[in-house]
């Protein structure tokens, strides 16, 4: 009898440590993550550079005020320049990248001490390299990248990059030259909320392969059909320290990646949530058909 009750302890204190809640409601997460390309920086042109309020006129001093895009330059090996003189290393080793070859030159100059910062902006709307173009448009008006949603207070629509899939991690690697500047990512989910993501300190030497995480609260989904809502990518921000020396910055940048959630639940039908498809600007065939008729009334009364 006295065993009994040791035994029927040790049976009762078993139970207690297991968690019977997340056993009894636990679900099956279904996914196909991908490493996605968002842009490699190798088109010249692709992006575009603004400059806050002290941003000295020309890098000699002159008075004449330089184009803001004077001050970025893609890299890229000519001559004696060989691709791991420039390259992140993490790009130099993947067989897959064989066709990255070019990295993107930033150069900051400011006139006072402050909170100078630049951003780095698409310069166009546009998807990532790697991205669906089927999928997009399910969220985006026929023979368009333009979002289908209404902007929120009627604003003109920033330049962005669709990042389709739903992301869960992004990276990006930066070149630090030892600069006390921060670096932020800014996203913008489906219901037009902006999204200011913190990625690092720029105060380290070389290329480091930078991390961005992706909170829950950036929603990348909801209850209706079409599920999955893609991000846009609006911009890098680089902010400085109010006491770092403002006479010169440099910093380059390369290979913006991401790990992308593509799985997408089948079921009977699918293909009619591609409604540009079918209703296309909103006119319905019965309206074609009813004016068609109108016209060959017209024609029997003559």
């Amino acid at each position: 009898m006295k065993y009994m009750r040791i035994i029927l302890l040790i049976i009762v204190m078993f139970g207690l440590t297991i968690d019977w809640s997340n056993s009894l409601h636990s679900k099956i997460v279904l996914e196909n993550l991908i490493t996605m390309t968002i842009d490699g920086f190798e088109t010249k042109g692709d992006w575009t550079i603004k400059f806050s309020k002290f941003r000295s006129k020309n890098w000699d001093g002159g008075k004449e005020r330089e184009d803001s895009n004077k001050w970025i330059r893609w890299l890229s090996p000519v001559g004696k320049t060989k691709r791991e003189h420039i390259l992140p290393d993490g790009v130099l080793k993947n067989s897959a990248l064989k066709s990255e070859n070019t990295i993107l030159a930033i150069k900051g100059k400011w006139d006072f001490p402050s909170f100078n910062w630049f951003v780095l902006e698409p310069s166009k709307i546009r998807m990532s390299k790697d991205g669906s173009k089927r999928w997009l448009q399910l969220v985006t008006k026929k023979n368009s990248l333009l979002p289908r949603r209404i902007e929120h207070n009627n604003k003109v629509h920033p330049n962005f990059i669709w990042i389709t899939g739903k992301l869960k991690e992004a990276y990006v690697y930066v070149w630090g030259g030892n600069f006390n500047y921060d670096l932020e990512a800014h996203f913008q989910d489906y219901k037009g909320n902006d999204f200011i993501l913190p990625i690092s300190n720029l105060s380290y030497k070389g290329w480091k392969n930078l991390k961005i995480t992706i909170p829950i609260a950036l929603r990348q989904t909801r209850h209706k059909i079409p599920n999955t809502q893609p991000l846009k990518f609006l911009r890098f921000k680089v902010i400085s320290d109010p006491y770092e020396d403002p006479s010169e910055f440099y910093m380059y940048i390369d290979y913006f990646h991401a790990i992308v959630d593509t799985y997408e639940q089948s079921f009977f039908g699918e293909e009619l949530q591609f409604v540009e498809d079918y209703w296309g600007n909103g006119k319905s065939d019965d309206t074609k058909d009813n004016t068609t008729a109108e016209k060959s009334d017209k024609k029997e009364d003559k």
